[in-house]
């Protein structure tokens, strides 16, 4: 059930010129306007048309430097009225600055004035209606409704209390119908009174009687435990039986009509995701048990757990550099160093790497919060020596926690608003199951664009086109995020790939946030992975002198495979110093990042060269971690995609092979009579027959009637074998028993 939030067409009124506005802003009395402004108490109006909210109305007037008008006197009142109608009389409703956009019942002017005149009526407002004296003059935004006034709804919408409601079908968790509400510019519906619940029950019946259950727009997504409507609006009716909500069951007048969010923490199923995603996880609790196990108890074969990566650290970082750090004593001591079967007896203090990893850690319990300098420098030179020479300023290195942490400190940059100037991301579907979850914590909303399978995953800028022309009439989207290589599709983008996606960034003004962890995870010699940074200073001062950029590294993949000791890095590109500054406050806010993950971010953008003691063993690990890898990535893509029903894109880089499944229709019947997704049910079964324990692809995102697998390839040879021979058995069994 959808409730829309404005759709009347009205006209803004701006109060200033060029950056100036009048109020708060310093030099706003001016004894002149531009043409096309008209002049009325020291201040310049303009009649401008086109916006269908209150929020784009004032992105409209901020954009040719102003803000919609403030009111201070009745004179000023009858003066804009008039000039509304002089300009078009057939409209008699126009949007002004005046809102609790920003703070519950706490109304402003949006440029900063004081609000010493309304014609509120006594009790006004009340969120119920407007005085006769404003009707069909004052439009006002309130709380999170932006333009919740208005006169009609649209064509196939339904008005209730100066609400406009529409019945949609076809979203099988509350996370999609939400994002399908968005998509047509309103949010699922909000109940705030027994006659709008009777009414939203009796719509939804007059459309599809058989259903009697349908989402509403409340949840407990964002914080557990505390329920809030996605419009924004207060929860001021319930239909809660005493105790309720306990996360076990609705009430009997709920039952099929609300639709709630549940606690994994409790281990039931999450109605609201209809999978178990909130946590990036996909194990159901009746299997938990299984997995703490190692295998299904009537299963003589072990479990073999591929959803996630695993790599394998080198015995540089964690013998050779880390210990001495740790342990000051061993630096002239002898190491006795257990290597695979091979033991090497050398005195330590032979080792350049352990004295200079001693001397990095300096003894010191904190580091600076931006990073210790000299990891900053590392970092720096090894960004320059990827990108060919191209420079690199160790002030814009970031050093923190892990590559999400880096990401998460953007994002909570970027985001602000609500409603319709919420925070958007333009994201990849499908795209890493934790991004979502950084967005809904950052306080963003996902704007997803889709990747083209059948060419490769491709990224396309048609799509980033399409998608960005419907989400400005939603929210303000302010950012891209790519990831590249692809996770969890493989793919590597083409320099004209990235080029077009950097023209689109630059022409669109939106940041860039380019996530590149799986940079050194190639696969084969005619594919290279070229940095985004790379290919836009290559592009010239056009380009590389406007576009806003962060681009995101860790020590969790690649060589080093060190996940566990949280190290990573952003770059940051032509940003502006104050904003730096603030984000050296988020950070020195967060603490600094792990002393030991950061000397580990020092080996690997610093590692041992030829003639160097440690050389020969870290040449040869990296070289068979490499080598390994590859061969795993060519001998799922093979066996998968030579089974029936699975097509396999080919996997350039990451760690990770996404094969797509053609399934029976009965199994895809089967999967909705028992409330999951076909890739879901896929997984279960395949867990608790054949000990295999992969992720499907609705935790990813994917197109609709697609179904996917994620597996992972980082691991010992012998082990995917494994899984691929008990994979390839349960497949034929399972697609046999549906035909």
């Amino acid at each position: 059930m959808v409730s829309a939030k404005s759709v009347l067409l009205c006209a803004a009124i701006l109060s200033g010129i060029a950056l100036v506005s009048h109020g708060a802003s310093v030099g706003s009395y001016m004894d002149y306007c531009p043409p096309g402004w008209t002049e009325f108490n020291e201040r310049c109006f303009k009649f401008i048309s086109g916006s269908t909210n209150w929020a784009d109305a004032e992105i409209n007037c901020e954009n040719i430097g102003g803000n919609l008008a403030s009111v201070h006197s009745e004179e000023e009142y009858a003066f804009i009225r008039q000039l509304v109608k002089q300009h078009d009389s057939s409209e008699p409703t126009f949007w002004l600055g005046l809102s609790d956009h920003y703070k519950e019942d706490t109304w402003l002017w949006s440029d900063g004035t004081r609000v010493d005149f309304t014609l509120w009526n006594p009790g006004e407002p009340n969120n119920v209606g407007l005085t006769d004296a404003l009707e069909g003059n004052y439009k006002m935004s309130h709380g999170a409704s932006v333009g919740s006034y208005m006169d009609y709804c649209p064509p196939g919408w339904t008005e209730f209390n100066e609400r406009c409601f529409k019945f949609i079908s076809g979203s099988t968790n509350w996370a999609d119908a939400e994002i399908n509400c968005q998509n047509i510019g309103g949010n699922l519906a909000s109940v705030h009174s027994e006659e709008e619940y009777a009414f939203i029950r009796q719509l939804v019946k007059q459309h599809d009687s058989s259903q009697p259950t349908f989402w509403l727009g409340l949840s407990d997504h964002y914080k557990e435990g505390t329920w809030l409507w996605s419009d924004g609006s207060r929860v001021d009716f319930t239909l809660w039986n005493p105790g309720e909500p306990n996360n076990v069951g609705l009430t009997d007048a709920l039952l099929g009509n609300y639709q709630t969010k549940q606690s994994l923490k409790k281990e039931i199923r999450s109605v609201v995701w209809d999978r178990l995603v909130e946590l990036g996880i996909f194990v159901l609790p009746d299997v938990q048990p299984e997995l703490e196990q190692g295998g299904a108890a009537s299963s003589e074969s072990p479990l073999i757990e591929e959803k996630e990566e695993r790599p394998q650290p080198v015995t540089l970082s964690r013998f050779e550099s880390l210990s001495p750090a740790l342990y000051e004593s061993v630096v002239g001591a002898r190491l006795k160093i257990c290597l695979a079967n091979l033991h090497l007896e050398q005195e330590a203090n032979e080792r350049q790497e352990a004295r200079e990893a001693k001397e990095r850690a300096q003894k010191r319990a904190y580091a600076e919060a931006c990073g210790i300098p000299h990891v900053q420098r590392s970092v720096s030179d090894f960004i320059s020596r990827r990108d060919g020479g191209i420079p690199s300023n160790p002030d814009n290195i970031f050093i923190c926690n892990g590559s999400q942490s880096a990401l998460m400190v953007i994002l909570k940059l970027l985001s602000c608003g609500r409603g319709l100037s919420q925070t958007g991301i333009l994201g990849p579907v499908p795209t890493n199951n934790y991004f979502n979850m950084m967005l809904a914590t950052a306080g963003s909303v996902l704007v997803p664009y889709h990747l083209f399978e059948e060419e490769g995953w491709a990224l396309k800028v048609e799509e980033l086109c399409r998608v960005l022309g419907t989400s400005r009439s939603h929210g303000r989207p302010r950012a891209l995020y790519v990831i590249n290589p692809g996770n969890p599709t493989g793919h590597v983008q083409s320099r004209e790939s990235i080029e077009e996606v950097i023209r689109f960034a630059t022409e669109e003004r939106l940041f860039l946030l380019a996530d590149e962890v799986y940079q050194d995870n190639m696969h084969t010699e005619d594919c290279e992975f070229i940095s985004y940074k790379k290919v836009l200073f290559e592009m010239g001062p056009k380009y590389s002198d406007t576009l806003e950029m962060a681009s995101f590294h860790s020590i969790s993949k690649g060589p080093m495979g060190e996940c566990g000791l949280r190290g990573g890095y952003m770059e940051l590109v032509n940003i502006d110093p104050a904003i730096i500054n603030v984000i050296r406050t988020l950070l020195s806010a967060l603490g600094c990042s792990s002393l030991i993950g950061q000397i580990a971010l020092d080996i690997m953008a610093d590692p041992p060269q030829e003639g160097d003691p440690s050389y020969p063993t870290y040449s040869k690990e990296i070289r068979y971690s490499r080598e390994t890898l590859a061969w795993n990535v060519r001998l799922a893509h093979d066996v998968l995609g030579g089974l029936p029903g699975v097509r396999c894109q080919p996997v350039m880089g990451g760690t990770y092979v996404y094969p797509c499944l053609h399934l029976p229709s009965g199994a895809v019947e089967q999967a909705k009579v028992a409330g999951m997704e076909a890739d879901q049910l896929y997984c279960s079964r395949l867990l608790k027959e054949a000990d295999l324990c992969v992720n499907p692809g609705c935790e990813y995102g994917q197109r609709e009637g697609t179904h996917h697998l994620r597996i992972g390839v980082l691991t010992p040879t012998e082990n995917l074998e494994e899984l691929l021979r008990r994979f390839k058995a349960f497949h034929l069994r399972f697609l046999a028993e549906f035909s």
